[in-house]
């Protein structure tokens, strides 16, 4: 019988088994792929194990195999040197083969026997002798202080000398590599005994030779030999004559090209670049002037891409450990007039948050030498011999790297002075009118991102930092061009302890000021379009700048592209950002402002922008709303009145948001313009400012006098008449003067005065209280001879009792702004400045010490032998008859002041004198002042204008401005006899009877601001009843003329003045 559906055992054996348990044995598709992996990586790693098995046999027998050469070849080698015709070709084939030092060295006793030239007419050696050389320089590069370096370099020597063919192969097969790796491995400490060192460099100046090799061997040079650290001490100073004199840097031209390829691309690392650029300077400096000018612009492009390729502050050696924790002392940079960074929190606006790159680690002597850089000498050759358009413009792009390299303000600050003695005046007008005048930077319809405008933004930003740091030390007398200074013949003295030759003057006429006044409106003008468009354009801010091509990519040196366009990339290239830009521009602003503030020489309405009521409007607004943004920053649950209690002795910061002018430039456009050029905008809308920020912090506040809440905040202080000042200093040293405030007056039989508080009480104790705190027979201020007030910086006003006082006058002073009431106390321009965080120039010295401010001046121009006069960087300060000496930089005492650093002498006396003197009592000052008055409110105006702010308009009183903004109340109406003839009594009285009369009814002399319009509430007469008997009486705290009804002028006049001339408290009304 047949079987049925495979039941055979046959079948049976070959039947697929089943799982009748209901679990399947299929397997998924991931778990093959698993499996599939797996066995792929297992055959991965045999075949890797067969390999690697293959090239351990292979090595093994290669090194069997050459050991096995070896001892042959040393015994044909020694059989060689006793042989009159030994095979040269055949052991050199062996030789080369082999690669072994002793072998190599042995060889080489036989070559220098042999005659090399003959031997190189034969082809095999021709082929051969290049290939011995170059394992002879490879061995060496590998143990440089090996006993036979001398005698291996010396043949390969002796034959590229014989064969030019064989300097081209060393050439092509990285020679210079293998030399600059001999000079690394060799000790400094061995640079004049190492023997190896002289022919290392004999041939690397070998293939200078041949023309053909000049550029590729000169790049080599620059990529391989000068990126070596220490290269100037590691040769012999004869090896090091030879290598100066024999490198082609007339042809830097030639390689510029590749090697900014190189720098590009990264090749180098940071220590390489900046062992390069000072190797590179230290050569070519001294042969600067005699380079062609294809080569002067070479050298320049290359130092600049160096420059611009290391971070900032790389050139300067960081302080040691112990030089950090020793006590500050005073240096150029410190106490200086810029932005204080805010205590607590710090706001930091950033385009990326990697971190910056680190520094390279340089050695001590390569520091020093790239210090040279910033210095007059090497700055001389560079700025005098560039004299084409060509090398002029990449001197300029080079001048600008080296700033923009410099971490700290001190080197910057030198290294633009060094600039400034090195160049004279010319530099800076060849800039403004070779350049920058005739481009469309500036002007009208054009924009800064244009890309013609662009092109001159790096010259634009040279011209700023190097004007604005002139300004500093440049006497009115320079910078008006007058042929004589003031005071030139006067006293010339330094110090209080030093004097100045007294014979015949050596001073030269001063230098004039490098640019017109017309070519300073002009700039001007074209630098305020320019800062305007930068604050309000918020695409901008910390965005680098992205100029034209300004970056050497790898598709930058295509061959189809031009040199010169790769060129004016390398010299258009600006490592700043647009808020950086900013920066430089307002700087230079800022100083050119000042000084037109100080002494008027450019038209009305010079410094504003165009723009129309409803865009001034549309400012206000917008500033007013950026401000609101500000001040509740802190406040997430939005309470916009600020109901928690104001406290006192919490600083301002720490209640409003503190930020400095670039913070605000970047987070709010309007309130960075209004902090850092508010010029550009009139004095009348700045006041509007002012006057609203304050009115909204009354607001979110709560502190209106006229409110249940504000009332409830109120403070009320008894203040006896001839204690106004240690009253007011003992009742409102806490109190929150942000509230109202009532006094209340005792007069000198201890009863209280009559009257009620509306604001006016307060005004007169405030009167009485400035002229005692401000006397200065209480030692806390002194007076200039123009009777400005300015802190005593004698020690006593530096104690913390004198300190506590200041800081409690600022706080009043603060107080009066924030009320609107005007001060008669008129402070030093200096002192103001210090208040606005702007720099006080040398010309302010002239109000504080007239006689020092002469000797600086006389200093500047001197010609003579500056060690006649035995300066240096200190200042004596005399006080109580003691006599001290304070360093003005690290180790002033023992630093001369001399023709190239007595700029910088003059900006740290003045600095010392108009800063860092009163810097204790200015900052108690501005603390008391910052927690009433937000600092940043402040900086919207110059120090004149605060002066106004504080006192008033110094000018004579409008009457019919004053009539025109006078209310009536009872009987009285303009028209009224008794008005009318009160009016023409007014008319008649001189100014001081008019300043009298307004003093009297509103305790301020000066007329409000913007014209009696804003005096609040407005002057008011009203009628006191028929009685003639009786005195005219006022109500400051309302401005109020309470005017009885008179009848005949000559009674009013006589009644008037009799009532303004009393000079009588309150009571009297």
């Amino acid at each position: 019988m047949l079987p049925v559906f495979g039941d055979s055992p046959a079948g049976r054996r070959g039947r697929r088994p089943m799982n009748l348990g209901g679990a399947s044995s299929t397997a998924t598709h991931a778990n093959i792929l698993d499996s599939a992996k797996a066995r792929r990586e297992e055959r991965a790693l045999q075949k890797r194990r067969s390999d690697a098995a293959t090239s351990i046999q292979a090595g093994w027998r290669g090194r069997t195999d050459r050991l096995r050469l070896k001892r042959e070849l040393d015994l044909q080698l020694v059989a060689a040197t006793s042989s009159s015709n030994p095979d040269l070709l055949s052991l050199l084939r062996g030789t080369v083969l082999v690669g072994d030092e002793n072998v190599l060295s042995q060889y080489a006793v036989l070559l220098a026997k042999a005659q090399l030239e003959t031997l190189l007419e034969r082809p095999s050696f021709r082929i051969l002798l290049p290939k011995y050389a170059l394992e002879c320089i490879r061995m060496i590069s590998i143990n440089p202080r090996s006993p036979h370096g001398h005698t291996l370099l010396s043949i390969a020597l002796a034959i590229s000398t014989a064969s030019p063919q064989t300097v081209k192969y060393l050439v092509s097969q990285d020679m210079y590599s293998l030399l600059a790796s001999i000079i690394k491995g060799t000790p400094v400490s061995l640079a004049k005994t190492a023997t190896v060192l002289p022919t290392v460099v004999s041939l690397s100046v070998r293939p200078m030779n041949d023309v053909s090799l000049i550029e590729t061997s000169l790049l080599s040079v620059f990529t391989h030999i000068l990126p070596i650290p220490l290269l100037p001490n590691r040769l012999p100073l004869t090896s090091l004559t030879v290598l100066s004199g024999k490198l082609p840097f007339q042809s830097m031209d030639a390689v510029e090209l590749p090697l900014l390829e190189q720098l590009n691309s990264k090749r180098l690392g940071l220590e390489e670049r900046a062992h390069l650029l000072s190797n590179l300077t230290t050569f070519v400096s001294p042969r600067f002037a005699k380079l062609p000018d294809a080569s002067k612009r070479a050298f320049l492009h290359i130092c600049t891409a160096i420059l611009q390729s290391l971070p900032v502050g790389s050139l300067e050696m960081p302080p040691s450990p112990s030089a950090t924790k020793e006590a500050p002392v005073a240096t150029a940079d410190s106490d200086s007039d810029s932005d204080v960074i805010p205590r607590g929190i710090s706001v930091r606006v950033v385009s990326t948050f990697e971190q910056p790159a680190k520094p390279p680690k340089l050695d001590a002597k390569t520091y020093k030498r790239l210090t040279t850089l910033f210095t007059s000498p090497s700055l001389m050759p560079l700025l005098h011999s560039s004299t084409t358009d060509f090398s002029r413009r990449a001197l300029y792009s080079y001048l600008n790297s080296l700033l923009s390299i410099c971490g700290s303000n001190v080197r910057k600050e030198t290294t633009i002075t060094a600039i400034l003695v090195t160049a004279g005046p010319g530099l800076i007008r060849e800039l403004w009118r070779s350049y920058i005048r005739p481009s469309s930077l500036g002007k009208e319809g054009t924009s800064i991102t244009q890309v013609d405008v662009k092109s001159v933004l790096p010259l634009t930003i040279l011209l700023c930092d190097l004007y604005a740091q002139s300004l500093l030390t440049m006497g009115d007398d320079e910078f008006f061009g007058k042929s004589e200074m003031p005071g030139a013949s006067e006293g010339r003295s330094l110090t209080s302890t030093s004097k100045l030759p007294s014979g015949p003057s050596t001073s030269s006429q001063p230098p004039r000021n490098p640019l017109t006044t017309d070519d300073i409106r002009t700039l001007s003008k074209q630098l305020v379009q320019v800062a305007w468009e930068l604050y309000l354009r918020e695409d901008l801010g910390q965005t680098p700048v992205s100029l034209p091509h300004a970056s050497l990519s790898n598709s930058a040196m295509d061959l189809d592209r031009s040199s010169n366009m790769i060129f004016l990339e390398l010299e258009s290239n600006l490592r700043m950002t647009w808020e950086q830009v900013r920066e430089r521009v307002t700087k230079l602003l800022t100083g050119v402002w000042a000084r037109d503030s100080r002494k008027p020489f450019l038209p009305p309405n010079h410094w504003l922008v165009k723009l129309s009521t409803a865009d001034v409007n549309a400012f206000i607004d917008a500033a007013l709303a950026e401000d609101e943004s500000l001040a509740t920053a802190n406040n997430p649950e939005g309470d916009h009145r600020g109901l928690q209690r104001y406290n006192p002795r919490q600083r301002t910061e720490d209640v409003r948001p503190k930020f400095t002018k670039r913070q605000l430039a970047s987070m709010s456009p309007r309130l960075g313009v209004l902090n850092n050029v508010p010029f550009v905008l009139p004095f009348e809308v700045r006041v509007q400012v002012f006057r609203h920020f304050i009115a909204a912090d009354k607001l979110r506040l709560g502190n209106s006098r006229y409110t249940y809440e504000g009332r409830s905040k109120m403070t009320r202080a008894t203040v006896r008449r001839g204690r106004v000042s240690q009253d007011g200093f003992d009742r409102l040293g806490d109190a929150d003067l942000k509230a109202p405030i009532e006094i209340t007056f005792i007069d000198q039989f201890g009863q209280e005065e009559a009257g009620i508080d509306g604001g006016g009480v307060f005004k007169e104790f405030f009167t009485e209280l400035c002229k005692e705190v401000f006397d200065t027979d209480r030692g806390l201020w002194l007076n200039n001879t123009n009777n400005e007030l300015y802190p005593n910086p004698i020690g006593f006003a530096t104690e913390a009792h004198s300190l506590n006082w200041y800081r409690f006058i600022g706080r009043i002073l603060g107080k009066a702004m924030y009320e609107g009431i005007l001060v008669d106390v008129a402070f030093a321009g200096f002192f103001l400045a210090k208040w606005l965080g702007r720099t006080s120039f040398l010309d302010d010295l002239a109000s504080l010490d007239p006689e020092l401010y002469n000797g600086l001046v006389f200093l500047k121009h001197y010609d003579g032998d500056m060690e006649d006069l035995s300066l240096n960087f200190t200042v004596t300060v005399e006080e109580l008859g003691v006599t001290k000496t304070v360093d003005l930089i690290r180790n002033g005492s023992n630093t001369p002041v001399t023709k190239e650093n007595r700029l910088q002498y003059i900006h740290l006396v003045s600095h010392y004198k108009l800063t860092k003197q009163i810097k204790r009592q200015t900052d108690a000052f501005f603390d008391g002042l910052s927690e009433i008055i937000d600092p940043k409110w402040l900086r919207m105006f110059n120090q004149q204008e605060v002066q106004v702010l504080l006192g008033g308009v110094n000018a004579p009183v409008d009457i019919d401005d004053l009539r025109n903004n006078t209310v009536y109340g009872g009987l009285y109406d303009d028209q009224h006899e008794t008005i009318v003839a009160f009016w023409n009594v007014v008319e008649s009285f001189d100014q001081e009877k008019r300043s009298q009369l307004l003093r009297f009814v509103t305790s301020c002399s000066r007329p409000p601001l913007l014209g009696f319009k804003e005096l609040q509430p407005n002057f008011a007469i009203r009628d006191a009843g028929e009685s003639e008997d009786r005195l005219p009486t006022a109500s400051t705290c309302v401005n109020l003329l309470k005017l009885p009804r008179y009848t005949s002028e000559r009674h009013l006049r006589q009644k008037l003045s009799q009532a303004i001339a009393a000079n009588a408290g309150f009571d009297l009304s």
